[in-house]
């Protein structure tokens, strides 16, 4: 099967790189107010906030300001495709013992091409060991009304399983997620259900930085009883304090067995932070979720 991106005239796809470049100017104009203003410790503002504060607070931002022009330069063919959207969010893990854990998480997902206001999504799930390198998570997802679209409401179960490959850098990883969506406040009848399974390669490039591939398919159960939907990622992780992680990844995603098949290309920055705990800790933290719940 062959897939076919649309290209826009010309013209238009001048202005849609003038208008994000023109985005980029005046956000590095913002960036240089905000590194004048981290500048200042932060106990001076706030006497209450402490060193460690003030370091985790300074190294977020010395790490999230150069991602945007990054970003920029890495992704400018992506404007010119017929359809690009931009992902970011941020996610909050906790592992309350040793057998739960749970993970708040918030995304911002928009166009780049028709350029709408975009979409927020709030998540939020748990997850439990069930042997070792795997574990079972459940959870729910709501996307509010806009854009003239009524809003979903999601819950979710993934079966997740690791695999290091031997002596090697490498992890092969799996999930297996069901998912079922309707708009908030219907009875039922125009539910989606579907079926994704999620192959994937890790690699561990050093302490601090990983790499990697995968490939996810969607079959949906309802009424279409088809493969919908495949996605292949490429992601790069940067561990930037034993708390803060930061994600980047390009993502090619194909809406296929319809009328009008549609290729988008995504790309995305997520920051995933495991929450402190103060108390003496007799296991060690095995980040239960990996990537972003909603990658």
């Amino acid at each position: 099967m062959i897939l076919a991106l649309n290209y826009d005239p010309l013209a238009l796809n001048v202005k849609r790189c003038f208008n994000f470049w023109q985005r980029t100017l005046c956000y590095n104009v913002l960036v240089d107010q905000l590194k004048k203003s981290f500048t200042t410790p932060i106990s001076k503002i706030h006497p209450g906030a402490n060193k460690d504060t003030t370091t985790v607070l300074s190294a977020t931002m010395s790490m999230l300001i150069p991602q945007r022009l990054f970003l920029s330069a890495f992704f400018l063919p992506c404007i010119l495709t017929a359809q690009t959207e931009s992902w970011t969010g941020v996610s909050f893990e906790h592992e309350v013992s040793k057998k739960w854990a749970y993970v708040i998480e918030t995304e911002h997902r928009r166009s780049l091409t028709d350029s709408p206001d975009g979409t927020f999504l709030f998540l939020l799930a748990g997850n439990r060991p069930l042997a070792n390198n795997l574990s079972i998570t459940a959870g729910t997802r709501f996307e509010p009304a806009a854009n003239g679209d009524a809003g979903t409401l999601r819950v979710f179960s993934d079966l997740n399983y690791k695999l290091p490959l031997g002596d090697s850098p490498f992890t092969l990883e799996s999930r297996l997620r069901y998912q079922q969506d309707r708009p908030p406040g219907e009875d039922g009848s125009l539910r989606r259900v579907s079926l994704r399974p999620r192959i994937g390669l890790a690699a561990e490039i050093s302490d601090r930085v990983g790499v990697v591939g995968e490939y996810e398919g969607r079959f949906r159960f309802d009424q279409r009883d088809e493969w919908s939907r495949v996605r292949y990622t490429v992601g790069l992780e940067y561990k930037a304090t034993d708390h803060l992680k930061l994600e980047i990844f390009w993502r090619q995603e194909d809406r296929i067995n319809q009328a009008t098949p549609r290729s988008t290309t995504i790309f995305g920055l997520y920051g995933d932070y495991t929450l402190p705990d103060s108390r003496t800790r007799k296991w060690k933290y095995r980040r239960p979720f990996g990537r972003s719940v909603t990658w």
